[in-house]
């Protein structure tokens, strides 16, 4: 559907017309018989979105609410460095939402908190709203005049960014400045709960939450070696197959953040210098990271990487990995706080290693997604194990945490293992032959052990392919589960049992099913694993025309074809779903064609559109975006691309191929309703019809008539991405419609409200020539979802 999205003055059919052009929402035509007003073309450009706060571990809504004593008041006025804009907060009823829930003997208050400042991004839409207020009695173009320009949104966000350390500063103990995260003391005759009220209400704070003393997840001591090592058989976690293509290299490191590792034991041989987060000491520094104290981390190393086929004790999920160990307690029973065992799994992957894993209660915790995301953007994964208790404590997914529960050799899920909807996937954690600090070996059970095996699996995977980001490898991880549950997701099994072999295959070979989105621009220059089933001399070129350098193409010659893996596309059933690509055409005779297709869920191969060629070489592409048809929106949905040429000189080339779910336009956005008035992806409520019919239109033939008092609202438009001031442009006529009546011109705000930027007045006069209209929108439009809205006032 070429000319869907396309900003003023681009080339409907160029794609570089539609990603260079700077701003507007351009001309919009809306003709009317009797009483019409018309637009020809519309366009929307730049902004920013509302804040999303991250709900802590273990959060349930209550009715509670927190009004500070005056001892309470004297304790929080000496413990934080309250602002001028923070004035009356102490004074109001504020509601307590959130309750932490402790687990005693996993997961206890220590008296500590943390807060984590919001990023600049969110910083920026509180700073919009902050902002708007200032000219919140003005409306349309008045009340966007009375506002400064967008640089004062970031310099006001750099400022709140600032302001929010220095709240916290005076009860800081200690501040992770790497993914701003601040540890302080919990203020005299406080809770955590309405500590937490206050500090969220300034606004300025993604969570605040208790800085948790956890403790290692329990073992339980048993006996005999590698033919009790159950857990490696191919009906369990099926290792074996995995070591038939990949045993574990040398240079991949695992992390035990844990009570330290025993080094001189004969099966733990291959170390890197790790680090001690209760003294903030690295080992090459003084840092102690022995096992003295304890046992628990030797038992973990073992899992990961006790040396295998080494004629000597048990064999590892990895033979050859090195380990690093990460002491985080300095305690005989093995705890240690939450915010020390982050900051050693951080240190762990700034330094080398790829699987980080944690066997301690506080996976569910916002402060450990924040250090698996900043895990994640250093290169690898952070694994928790979901706890002893067989409670259902796992209340949230969080999405940069791999959380693991325990199964046994009948692979069920035990008993004592923890669950929710935050588990990942399950493992073997019952009876681990595994490695003990006295230098001999032991039957361990608890997910403690569960984490280590899983955290291992996800480095053979990368070590499989190491091109693979920590996202893929994860997902490859979720996707190769076996289903022990109920079936998909559940909230006892996660996506599965872990298949070690079944994982490492699909790393080596490729997967036969992924979850959206599925992006493909071709970069690298060669086909991915993702497409399947070549038919012909399938290829990935740079000769396409308006490449830029080094960018590449899909190339389909004569009668090539290619299709995609599957798609779980199931979650689309009452959305809509994105099937879009570029394409453009050189060589190809007139009338020939390139057929696209998807394979519905009947299992039959149906089309999604055919492109027939005028037989003139394209100079550029043209984007494509298709509405998923309903029998393409479920769990195995394939896209097939095939050439209907004639020889080897009709080239085809196919580029950013997209499938998703569509929720909003990117700005710039445009329309100008030469393909009609599209309900897909331009256009949520349209009562407009598109029509010839108006005189002299600007552009094309087409335009939008809106009668009586019929209206047009647009899909969500995410207008941040540019710090320059967006605009919404327009051209109108209107005849028959009588003196007074107008047009109203809206925006929705990052309030979800509509405000009125403009009305175009009639005077009463047919119009014969489109005028031209360009309304600056007001800081409260700066959000992910904007939408313009266009209601014709009439009588009829």
């Amino acid at each position: 559907m070429p000319g869907h999205g396309i900003a003023a003055g681009g080339n409907p059919g160029c794609r570089s017309g539609l990603m260079k052009k700077d701003m507007g929402i351009e001309k919009m035509k809306m003709a009317n018989g009797r009483r019409a007003l018309l637009a020809t073309a519309l366009v929307l450009a730049s902004g920013s979105a509302a804040a999303v706060e991250a709900r802590p571990d273990g959060v349930s809504a209550q009715p509670d609410a927190v009004r500070a004593s005056t001892a309470q008041r004297r304790s929080a006025e000496a413990s934080f460095a309250w602002l001028a804009r923070d004035a009356g907060l102490l004074d109001r009823a504020l509601p307590i939402t959130e309750t932490f829930r402790a687990s005693p003997g996993l997961k206890e208050r220590s008296g500590r908190m943390v807060a984590k400042v919001r990023d600049r991004g969110d910083m920026a839409r509180a700073a919009a709203a902050e902002l708007s207020t200032g000219a919140a009695g003005a409306t349309g173009v008045a009340r966007a005049a009375a506002q400064p320009g967008f640089g004062a949104i970031w310099a006001r966000a750099d400022d709140r960014i600032a302001e929010a350390r220095a709240r916290l500063a005076p009860a800081t103990v200690e501040s992770h400045d790497d993914i701003d995260i601040h540890s302080f003391v919990l203020p005299a005759g406080w809770t955590e709960e309405e500590v937490a009220a206050v500090l969220m209400a300034t606004g300025d704070y993604e969570f605040v939450e208790p800085d948790w003393l956890v403790y290692p997840t329990d073992t339980t001591p048993n006996d005999p070696q590698f033919g009790q090592q159950w857990h490696h058989r191919s009906q369990n976690m099926n290792t074996v197959l995995a070591w038939d293509h990949v045993t574990g290299g040398s240079d991949v490191i695992v992390a035990v953040c844990d009570t330290g590792v025993r080094k001189s034991h004969a099966d733990l041989v291959d170390f890197v210098p790790g680090f001690n987060a209760t003294t903030n000491l690295a080992e090459v520094d003084g840092g102690n990271t022995d096992d003295a104290l304890n046992g628990h981390g030797t038992q973990v190393a073992g899992c990961m990487a006790a040396r295998g086929n080494n004629g000597i004790g048990v064999a590892g999920v990895g033979w050859n990995f090195k380990i690093m160990p990460i002491r985080v307690s300095d305690r005989s029973d093995g705890t240690a706080l939450l915010s020390d065992i982050l900051q050693g799994a951080r240190w762990a992957a700034e330094n080398g290693a790829y699987g980080v894993n944690c066997s301690y209660g506080g996976a569910n915790s916002s402060q450990a997604n924040s250090a698996g995301g900043y895990i994640r953007n250093q290169g690898g994964l952070l694994v928790f194990s979901s706890g002893n208790d067989g409670a259902q404590d796992q209340t949230v997914d969080r999405p940069f945490v791999t959380i693991v529960g325990a199964t046994n050799s009948s692979n069920s899920v035990v008993g004592f293992s923890n669950y929710g909807v935050g588990i990942d996937v399950v493992a073997p954690g019952s009876g681990i032959r595994t490695t003990t600090r006295a230098g001999g070996y032991t039957n361990a059970t608890g997910t403690s052990f569960s984490a280590p095996l899983t955290a291992a699996v996800l480095s053979l995977i990368h070590d499989a392919d190491p091109t693979l980001t920590p996202d893929q490898v994860e997902q490859i991880l979720k996707d190769t589960a076996r289903d022990i549950g109920a079936f998909g997701f559940d909230i006892f099994a996660g996506h599965g049992l872990v298949d070690a072999g079944a994982a490492v295959e699909t790393a080596l070979f490729g997967p036969s099913i992924i979850d959206l989105p599925f992006t493909d621009d071709f970069g690298t220059g060669v086909l991915s694993n993702l497409w399947r089933q070549p038919i012909g001399s399938v290829n990935v070129n740079a000769d396409a025309a308006d490449l830029d350098p080094g960018d590449f193409a899909l190339n389909l010659s004569g009668t090539d074809g290619i299709t995609t893996v599957g798609f779980r596309a199931g979650f689309i059933a009452s959305g809509v779903g994105e099937i879009a690509f570029d394409v453009q055409h050189r060589g190809v005779e007139a009338g020939e064609s390139l057929l696209v297709e998807y394979l519905d869920i009947l299992g039959a191969w149906s089309p999604l559109t055919t492109i027939v060629s005028d037989g003139v070489d394209e100079d550029s592409f043209s984007r494509v975006r298709i509405a998923m048809p309903l029998f393409a929106k479920y769990d195995g949905l394939k896209v097939r691309f095939r050439a209907q040429g004639s020889d080897a000189t009709d080239d085809w080339y196919i580029d950013d191929v997209l499938v998703d779910e569509f929720v909003r336009n990117d700005i710039p956005w445009g329309t100008s309703f030469e393909d009609g008035i599209d309900t897909d992806f331009d256009w949520a409520v349209s009562q407009g019809t598109a029509t010839s019919d108006a005189p002299n239109p600007p552009d094309g033939t087409m335009s939008a008539r809106l009668t009586g008092t019929n209206l047009m609202e647009s899909r969500p438009v995410d207008i941040t991405t540019v710090t320059t001031t967006p605009y919404v442009r327009v051209r109108t006529l209107h005849t028959g419609v009588e003196s007074g009546e107008s047009l109203e011109v809206e925006y929705r705000d990052i309030f979800g409200g509509w405000q009125t930027l403009s009305s175009i007045v009639s005077d009463g006069t047919d119009e014969t020539v489109f005028t031209l209209h360009q309304f600056l929108l007001p800081f409260d439009a700066f959000g992910p979802d904007l939408a313009v809205r266009f209601a014709a006032d009439g009588s009829d």
